[in-house]
């Protein structure tokens, strides 16, 4: 009988202090995501969870080759094509920034070059993206250029183009 009590105590515990603990982190800007696609496989695997910090929360230079979590707008996918307007419609993504504010982006079926240097994802050499030839594009103060790891399967800033610093919403800390 006094066994049972102590695990029923134990539980109490450890249910108050998930209770207590959860709003605490959720004020300190932690959040859970779901990724839903493969487009940065083997890194984070479709259905898998993150762990993601927000940079509105907790401010943070992002760096080259960090996995952030960003608003992208699907009805952007014009990019290339002169298309500019925003709608209110969009998802949250996670991608692997590559390219940063300033950066020389180029980038073909065959690679990806930024200031001159070819990008590699865990994946190897970034291939896929517009069949048109070469793109190429100076990334403004404030943009951001991500690609997903699995790049055949990634819908990301070749696609769309470049991010927003006012659409980075985190970083990736854990995945689950």
């Amino acid at each position: 009988m006094k066994n049972c009590r102590f695990w029923i105590v134990i539980g109490a515990v450890a249910g108050g202090v998930a209770v207590l603990l959860v709003p605490v982190l959720y004020l300190l800007g932690f959040r859970f995501y779901r990724v839903p696609s493969g487009a940065i496989e083997p890194t984070i695997m479709a259905g898998d969870f993150v762990l993601g910090r927000l940079s509105s929360v907790t401010p943070k230079k992002v760096d080259r080759g960090d996995v952030v979590i960003y608003w992208h707008d699907p009805s952007m996918h014009s990019y290339w094509m002169g298309g500019n307007q925003r709608d209110s419609v969009g998802a949250l993504y996670v991608h692997r920034l590559v390219g940063l504010p300033g950066d020389k982006v180029g980038f073909s079926q065959e690679g990806l070059w930024v200031n001159g240097e070819e990008v590699l994802t865990v994946n190897g050499s970034v291939t896929g993206g517009p069949r048109e030839g070469l793109k190429k594009l100076e990334l403004g103060k404030d943009d951001f250029f991500v690609v997903g790891d699995h790049s055949e399967n990634s819908l990301d800033s070749r696609y769309f183009g470049p991010v927003e610093r006012g659409d980075l919403r985190g970083w990736v800390l854990s995945v689950d």
